[in-house]
């Protein structure tokens, strides 16, 4: 449970707010009316980081990243060195553009470029 709460405190830190997360509208619809393909979904994502978690840097390109959540998913397994994610969604894409989980202030290490 300690766990539990490092995790969740790493994330508010993160966003510097206490307000709740926000997810752009591809996730969000998810949750509210897909929850098992969501599932679904987020677990090829963790299926992949354990995959690629023994390599020493990740390059990443992802097409249809929509709001790009499978790469902070890998992030926490995956020794990424670059993320490029790339959808013909422009909302999603300008959504990963103005996100304070992409926009850190020292970038989290990782350069994450979405087009």
């Amino acid at each position: 449970m300690d766990n539990d709460k490092k995790n969740w405190s790493k994330v508010r830190d993160m966003l510097n707010t206490k307000a709740p997360l926000q997810l752009g509208r591809y996730y969000s619809f998810m949750i509210e009316f897909d929850a098992k393909h969501l599932l679904f979904l987020l677990s090829r994502y963790k299926f992949a980081s354990k995959l690629l978690a023994y390599r020493d840097s990740v390059r990443l390109c992802e097409l249809g990243c929509q709001e790009a959540i499978g790469a902070l998913l890998l992030a926490q397994n995956v020794k990424l060195s670059k993320y490029v994610g790339v959808d013909l969604d422009s909302e999603s894409i300008n959504w990963n553009k103005t996100s304070p989980l992409f926009n850190t202030p020292d970038g989290g290490g990782v350069v994450v470029q979405v087009y």
